[in-house]
């Protein structure tokens, strides 16, 4: 066998081969020495004067010899290497131009390959909990949707609890504060970010933008992504806090203007942009504009967050601490884009009690607070009066939106304005006559006609006067007819626009109120029954409550709804009324109602002890001004012995923990709320949700007034008189005792069989009756059998299943949620509340997963050496391994 002469190096090739493996070496070795100098020494500021530290001065004389020998070896490898180079053959050279072409086509492959990869390249969930991957059923599900989806990333700067548009940054706590607030606030970027990103494997239908609020280019960016995008710019700037929306954009369609006006008369939900090309059509959107919070995707804990990362001292160091909600409530919200905003109905006695604006002077009675706040959130309200007033004998019971209320308005201020130009015509005519008399008319004339008003004769002088003041007051008169009638066909306009909506047209004719009344809350989701009353025990400021009597057909609507599984939340205040004690029965049936569900109305007025002082603030007023009173705030419960919790006070106390501020939710003079304890060991979850201080009592008579004489009254002040020993109320719910008090309770349970089953009521009651002769046997026996039916086919008996569950929460105050503007808790425990009784969970913060910064310990060295290290370190190992192959190579 022969041997190949190509594979037999002499002793000169191998010296080259050596000689360029150690001038490489060198050369990492020398720029390895030069990183470990660099990162050793540190450039200290003190003052205005720089100085320079050495550490590890052995480590720095080893890198000072890497440096100094792998440059001088270097530096003689490049000299003998130009040398070779100058003395080379034209074959090498040939050759030297061959290898080049190599590694000029394996760079191309390696750039191709990588392109490749970027473009077409598969992700991999590396998180323990599999955190970014959507589940199967979600994923399929995003796959099926065509239309093109839209989805902005608004970083307003703006959290939970903070009333100012950007934070004014401080020392101290409200340093770290803000510091939390824009570390969460990156990081939930960068999480939607990579959500969007896996959105995007799934189709190329979202187009994602980013809004950093206050930034250069921030409006601009807005007007781009919101010309052709109808309400989308509305939404921005109503957004209240950090927010991602979810805009559909195949929903946009171009109508004429008489169309979109038809659409919005009729009560439709549209947004509408005007076209500056063509004035005559306009973009509509119908539907809603999904908003997402940052806290309702990442929910920031400052609380654990302050108490994260203790050093060796025990002291806590701090820690970027969030709770996961779930990617399953983002990825629902883009395939819910085209779902119903849910409706709720707010049940109100007057209009001024209602959502509407707020006029001056009534911020404490209307719910307007409440509306902004629910629409905010992605919810409709829809008020409805059940009381008509003006009627002999009080208001009575009634059905109609406040629509229908501005039919009368607009009908009434016609007629006023068809009378009060009436009046001016006749003025006019009169004034007209006169100024004619006046100019045509000789002065013997004037002084027939005119002596005994003027009691003289008429000279020039007068005759003149009048013809001025006459034409004056004949100019005042045709500007006013001149404002009159443009009033007047504005109103007419507007009257015009509500005639197009046929439903509240139609509605004005019908007068059966529970027929009608069944019909307005027909397609509301959810019901809100506000009753405000007491507002302040010590102004003696209420609401009488007898006006909030509803009618039996009334509170059999509520009920109707109630068994079709939908949910209602009221809002109760007190029954006190001045100088006498709440009555002992309920109000009317609706409080019955609530009865029959397991939930009890407590009859007292509960009132702190801040609020005893007011009394006495109050009395001195009289005379003094008077003090405001500081009154304590509200308690959210905590979970039970059983470990039940409610739901609604776990979202409250995660808020606190995720603004790291105390919910200060002040409640004036609520009433105590009690649920059954039967009903309360059948619910899974504790029923109690609010509570109210400890320093309080139960008050039966809050609010007397006693007559000093001269018409006036002075306010006797409550004080705390507890039941004494033997009362039949001791033990009892009536018992006057210091607090807390329940007053909020929220609970989800079977509606009662008596409700589907006349006869099952009366086997109830007969069953009551008999419990003090049989000990509750045969109430047992009665309840049983009123709990199955016989079946029509096979006449056996069988459990009564028509009967649904529904979710009902009572507040014992009216005013919980009244005013121009809700604060930050009252909002917040809206939201909660009303998402819980919606079955929309996924809306509540979740604490039950926790995500935080994997934290490592190092000092300044450590950090540049593992920040620079790896960047350069591993890129330059394996060029020095390519370099050495590529020699090899070459001389073989």
């Amino acid at each position: 066998m022969k041997t190949d002469t190509r594979q037999h190096l002499g002793w000169a090739a191998r010296f080259r081969v050596a000689a360029r493996i150690l001038g490489l070496t060198a050369l990492f070795a020398a720029l390895s020495g030069l990183f470990i100098l660099f990162a050793l020494f540190h450039e200290v500021t003190v003052g205005n004067i720089r100085t320079v530290t050495l550490e590890g001065v052995g480590t720095a004389f080893v890198a000072a010899l890497m440096l100094l020998i792998g440059a001088s070896v270097t530096a003689l490898w490049l000299l003998f290497e130009l040398l070779t180079w100058l003395g080379g053959s034209g074959r090498r050279s040939a050759a030297g131009a061959n290898a080049m072409a190599q590694v000029l086509l394996a760079l191309a492959v390696f750039v191709g390959l990588n392109y490749l990869g970027f473009k077409y390249f598969k992700r991999w969930d590396m998180t323990r909990n599999q955190d970014f991957t959507l589940p199967t059923t979600v994923a399929d599900d995003l796959r099926k949707l065509d239309a093109k989806t839209t989805i902005v990333v608004l970083k307003r700067h703006k959290a939970f609890g903070q009333l100012s548009e950007q934070r004014t940054v401080q020392r101290g706590a409200d340093e770290l504060d803000a510091a939390y607030d824009d570390e969460a606030e990156r990081k939930v970027v960068d999480k939607v970010n990579d959500l969007v990103d896996q959105f995007r494997l799934l189709g190329s239908q979202f187009h994602v933008v980013t809004l950093n609020f206050g930034s250069k280019g921030f409006s601009k960016t807005v007007v781009e992504e919101t010309a052709d995008r109808p309400g989308l710019r509305d939404a921005i700037a109503a957004a209240p806090e950090n927010s991602i929306f979810f805009y559909a954009d195949d929903r946009v369609e171009t109508l004429t203007a008489d169309e979109a006006h038809r659409r919005q008369a009729a009560g439709r939900h549209i947004h509408l942009q005007s076209q500056p090309k063509d004035p005559n059509a306009v973009l509509a959107y119908m539907g809603n504009i999904p908003r997402l919070s940052f806290n309702e995707f990442y929910r920031l804990d400052k609380t654990a967050s302050k108490a994260a990362n203790p050093g060796p001292d025990g002291v806590a160091r701090g820690n970027l601490v969030l709770h996961p909600q779930g990617v399953e409530s983002f990825a629902r919200r883009v395939l819910a884009i085209q779902e119903k905003r849910p409706k709720v109905g707010l049940l109100v006695i007057h209009e001024v009690l209602s959502s509407a604006p707020a006029g001056a002077g009534r911020e404490i009675f209307t719910a307007a607070g409440l509306r902004r706040s629910l629409e905010d959130h992605g919810f409709d309200v829809v008020d409805v009066v059940v009381k008509k007033w003006g009627e002999q004998g009080g208001p009575a019971p009634a059905a109609y939106t406040l629509a229908e209320t501005q039919f009368e308005r607009l009908e009434a201020e016609l007629e006023g304005y068809d009378e009060e130009r009436r009046d001016l015509q006749d003025e006019r005519k009169e004034y007209a006559e006169h100024l004619s008399n006046f100019r045509d008319m000789t002065l013997d004339q004037l002084t027939v006609k005119y002596k005994a008003q003027f009691r003289r004769d008429v000279t020039k002088e007068i005759r003149d006067a009048n013809i001025l003041n006459l034409s004056e007051r004949l100019k005042l008169v045709d500007e006013r007819l001149a404002e009159i009638d443009a009033e007047r066909r504005e109103t007419d306009a507007q009257l015009s626009a509500l005639l197009k909506n046929e439903r509240a047209f139609e509605d004005r004719r019908v007068t059966d109120v529970k027929a009608k009344l069944t019909r307005l809350t027909a397609d509301c989701d959810m019901l809100i029954v506000p009753r405000l009353t007491v507002m302040n025990a010590s102004a003696v400021e209420a609401i009488d409550p007898s006006f909030y009597k509803l009618s039996a057909e009334q509170v059999a609507v509520v009920k109707d709804f109630m068994k079709t599984g939908k949910p209602v939340l009221v809002c109760a205040g007190p029954n006190a009324e001045r100088n006498s004690p709440a009555p002992t029965d309920p109000l009317d049936d609706l409080e019955r109602l609530l009865a029959d569900r397991g939930v009890q109305l407590g009859r007292e007025t509960i009132i702190t002890n801040a609020e005893q002082k007011g009394f006495a603030a109050g009395r001195a007023g009289n005379q003094l001004g008077g003090a405001t009173t500081d009154l304590p705030p509200v308690a959210f419960a905590t979970p039970d012995d059983n470990g039940r919790d409610n739901p609604i006070a776990s979202a409250m106390r995660a808020t606190a923990a995720s603004a790291d501020q105390k919910l200060d939710l002040k409640i004036n003079d609520p009433r105590p709320v009690y649920v059954s304890p039967e009903m309360a060991k059948k619910g899974s979850i504790k029923p109690e949700f609010l509570l109210s201080p400890a320093a309080s009592w139960n008050e039966e008579n809050p609010m007397v007034i006693r007559n000093i004489g001269g018409g006036r009254g002075v306010v006797i002040p409550p004080r705390f008189k507890p039941t004494p020993f033997g009362d039949r109320k001791k033990g009892t719910p009536d018992e006057v005792r210091r607090g807390p008090f329940p007053i909020g309770v929220a609970i989800e349970t079977t509606l009662p069989i008596e409700w589907y089953n006349d006869e099952a009521g009366k086997l109830i009651e007969a069953g009551a009756l008999a419990t003090p002769l049989d000990g509750g046997l045969l109430a047992v026996c009665l309840t049983a059998k009123s709990e199955v039916a016989k079946d029509k086919t096979s006449d056996k008996a069988v459990l009564q299943t028509e009967r649904k569950k529904g979710r009902l929460a009572v507040i014992g105050q009216g005013g919980v949620f009244t005013g121009k503007q809700l604060s930050p808790a009252q909002e917040q425990l809206l939201l909660h509340t009303c998402n819980w009784l919606l079955n929309r969970e996924d809306r509540l913060p979740r604490t039950d997963a926790e995500w935080s910064y994997p934290r490592l310990n190092r000092d300044e060295k450590q950090s540049f050496v593992w920040k620079f290290g790896p960047f350069l370190g591993l890129p330059m190992f394996f060029l020095y391994l390519g370099l050495i192959v590529w020699i090899v190579r070459r001389v073989r």
